[in-house]
């Protein structure tokens, strides 16, 4: 009797490999769902800021954005807000909350809408 084939080429490779990443996803989100840790250690490669550093800051500004009469007003003031909020934090927040405002002002610049926002 010959044994079968457990291969890369194999449906039943191919089955055990998905079932064993299944399972390990499902593994991933349940230690996620299980830690308390915040976005920034869970996720450090997206998230740059520890969000209990700059949620309050923000939360604040939230009511000046929304009395800007025009879209691109509120967004002004949201860049302006973030960039306030990540400059009183210290290393990668900082840094990246700088990189943000350069890319989104300068990019709203080449659509000619101005915002007049210090990113330093």
């Amino acid at each position: 009797m010959r044994s079968p084939d457990l291969g890369i080429g194999s449906k039943f490779g191919r089955s055990c490999r998905l079932l064993v990443a299944i399972l390990g996803c499902r593994a991933a989100f349940a230690q996620l769902e299980s830690e308390n840790a915040p976005l920034n250690v869970l996720f450090p490669h997206l998230v740059k800021c520890d969000p209990a550093s700059t949620f309050s800051c923000i939360k604040s500004c939230q009511r000046s954005i929304d009395s800007q009469p025009s879209d691109v007003q509120k967004t002004c003031a949201m860049i302006r807000c973030v960039t306030e909020c990540t400059q009183r934090t210290v290393g990668e927040c900082a840094a990246a909350g700088q990189r943000a405002c350069r890319l989104l002002t300068s990019t709203m610049a080449t659509h000619d809408l101005l915002c007049l926002v210090e990113c330093d």
